[in-house]
Order: structure tokens, then sequence, then C-alpha cells
């Protein structure tokens, strides 16, 4: 007995009486969907990357015969029915990876490679637009923040009661702009979330968002992006506040339990947080890509990382590392400056402190964006394969972009 899921077979005959094309699946896809009626919607789950354009020519029509006796009758062979049907018969490979990643569920290694090859594939969205995002939050954050980092380096002078504060003898207008400066800057950098996103999904089927549509997308989405941030940041600090009050109250009963307490305490929520990241971890690319609230989008995240939680967590591990030991390296110059420019009150000094500090900045966060956007896109793709066999999906868009574009006609 033959095995229904081994797509290496080549097209199946049509049966008495039957002129539908036959849906050949590439080799590893499993038992091909029948075809689907004229305008009906294919079943699964929907469709989130971009749609496939549509194929040239009136909806229904056949090509039209060619050669000697184009009129009359005759039959059709299974491979002329499916060259009619997506006008050229696809290669095997090329469906099985029409882009960055093969249409399958992804390993430990090609969920880490992923990101470079999006890189690679598209830098003017994945380092250009997220340069020039990463570029403004760094000049909203520091350029706001300038008065407050000035200050840092006037400590010669300082006395313990001038230092006891945390304040470094910065004015209060100076610490409100650096706080606002920081929120603004962070609101600025959720748009790359959102184009890294999107960038890497368009390069899974092979094509390249543009800059401009990468960047309109990555604004539209920025209400849902931020009030996500803010249910997350909410959610942390109740989870940091229930902690620091049963660990006051273990205090306030005994010093040895109030010890014992803070230790379980702190270790807790340190397991609790890091839990809820990761099974939230999936929430932008649903934003983004599904355009859900950011409520559903979390609801959604919650749905794919079940029964992967360890996985996904080494995956965002490891890709947290790598990105934390590039930024230790870059910033290196700035640990050599700091102490030359420290104990000085010099407007050179300090504009040069401040420059140094914001370009470290900028590149260590265009290096997280575009990596770490990329590792979470890909894990949110590689779960909807896993569990909605979305790989099928992908697949068939591919083959109807191809037929529309009109590939070996």
């Amino acid at each position: 007995m033959s095995d229904s899921r081994d797509g290496s077979a080549g097209a199946q005959a049509p049966r008495e009486g039957e002129d539908r094309p036959v849906f050949v699946p590439p080799s590893g896809f499993g038992a091909a969907p029948p075809p689907t009626e004229e305008g009906s919607t294919p079943a699964g789950p929907s469709q989130v990357f971009p749609p496939a354009p549509t194929p040239p020519g009136a909806a229904g029509s056949s090509p039209a015969p060619v050669g000697p006796g184009a009129g009359a009758s005759m039959p059709t062979a299974p491979a002329q029915q499916h060259a009619g049907a997506y006008a050229a018969p696809l290669d095997a490979a090329a469906m099985l990876r029409p882009g960055i990643i093969p249409l399958r569920p992804l390993t430990f290694g090609e969920l880490l490679d992923g990101p470079l090859k999006a890189i690679r594939h598209n830098p003017k969205v994945m380092v250009g637009v997220n340069a020039l995002v990463s570029l403004a939050s760094m000049i909203l954050m520091y350029g706001l923040g300038f008065g407050y980092y000035g200050s840092l380096l006037a400590i010669s002078d300082a006395d313990a009661a001038y230092l006891s504060d945390g304040t470094f003898g910065a004015s209060n207008l100076d610490i409100a702009l650096l706080m606002l400066g920081s929120f603004l800057g962070a609101l600025v950098l959720l748009i790359s979330t959102g184009v890294t996103s999107l960038s890497f999904s368009r390069s899974v089927l092979g094509e390249r968002i543009s800059p401009g549509e990468a960047l309109q997308r990555g604004v539209k989405a920025l209400p849902a992006l931020l009030a996500q941030s803010l249910l997350l940041t909410l959610g942390y600090s109740l989870i940091v506040a229930v902690v620091g009050i049963v660990i006051a109250g273990g205090f306030v009963v005994d010093t040895g339990l109030g010890i014992l307490v803070l230790v379980l305490g702190v270790l807790g929520a340190l397991v609790l947080i890091a839990w809820v990241t990761i099974k939230l971890a999936l929430a932008v690319p649903a934003v983004v890509l599904e355009r859900r609230g950011p409520i559903s989008a979390m609801k959604r995240s919650w749905e794919l990382t079940k029964g992967r939680f360890w996985m996904i967590l080494a995956v965002l591990l490891v890709a947290t590392l790598i990105t934390s030991i590039i930024q230790q390296v870059i910033t290196i110059p700035a640990a050599v400056i700091l102490p030359l420019a420290m104990y000085t009150s010099s407007s050179a000094a300090v504009i040069l402190y401040v420059v140094v500090m914001a370009l470290m900045s900028f590149l260590g966060v265009l290096i997280s964006v575009a990596y770490l956007g990329g590792v979470t896109a890909g894990l949110y793709t590689d779960q909807r394969m896993r569990q909605e066999a979305f790989d099928l999906v992908l697949s068939k868009s591919v083959q109807e972009r191809a037929a529309a574009a009109g590939w070996g006609a």
C-alpha cells in the first residue's frame, strides 16, 4: 500500500469524466487538498501574508489552443492540465524553499539563521529602515536627556549630599526631559518591531517589501503595539508589587522569615515574568501580520506557544546572548572614552561623551531589533506551520503567484 503522504509520485490521472486540474504539492507536504471551486475560500487558517495577485485573463477562462487542430477537441494529459492550471510546472525545490526558509517546521539552527538571511535578502528594510527608526529613537533619548547625561560628568566637585538622592545634581527639568525622551524613544522604536516582522514574512515567500510600505504599515500598527507594550509593563509591575508586599510582610513578622520570603519571592517573580514573556513572545507578529488588537494578539500568542515553551525559550535565550555579546564588543570605545571625559565640566567633553554613548546605543539597538525581531517572526511562522499546516497555505500561495506571473508561459 502506498503512503498517501508521499508527494513525490507526481500528478495523479484524473477520474473518468473529470477534467479538473490535480493540485500537486511539493514532496514532503503530504496528501494534497482537492482544488477549490471558483470563488471559494480554501479551508484552513487564513493567509496573513500578502495575497497573491490576480492571474491575467478573465476568471475561469482557459488558455487558447495553439498548433494544428487547435479547434478540435482532444484529451489533455495530467501534466498539461497542471500547466494549464498554474501556467507552468513548478520546480519542487523552489516550491519547498521559495524564500529564506524552507516551508516546513524549522530546526533550532534555521530559527537562528533565518534573520541573517532576511537581512541579506532585503537590507533596505531590515537595515535601512530600522536604522532610520533607531536613529530617531536615539536622538530623542539622548537629545532630550542631554542635560542629565552632562551632569554625570561633573561629579568631581560633588559632595555626599550632592550624590545621595541619585540625581547627580541634575535639575528637575533635566530629569523630566530624560524620562520624556526615554518614553518617546521607546515609542518610536516599536515601529522597528513591526517593520522587521513585515520584511521577514515577505522574504519567506521570496519577495521584498518596499521601505515605504514597510514604514507605513509599521506606523499603522504603532497604536496596537503601544497598547500591548503598556499592558505588559502594567502586568510586570503588578507582579513586582505583589512580591514586594509579600516580602515586606515577611520582614514584619520575623527577620529570618523575611529573608526566606525575599529569596523565594525574587526567584518566583523572575520565573513568572520569564514564563509570561515567552508565552506572549509572538504577540508582535500577530499584531502586524494578522492586524489584531493588543489583547487579541496576546491571546493568539498564548495559543501558538502551547507545547513549545522550552524550545522557544532556548531559541530566544541563545539569540539574546548572541546580540548581547555583539553589543558588549561595540561598547568598548565608550568604556575607553568615559574615563577620559569623567571629572570635567568641559562642554566639548560632555558633547563627545553623549555622542559616543548615543552612537553605541544606536548600533546595539539596531542589531537587537533586526536580529531578535527576525527570530521572533521566524518562531511565529514556525509555530503556525506546526499547528495550522501553514506551510501548505504558503506553498499554495507560491503556486498562485507563479501562475499570476506567467512563469513558463
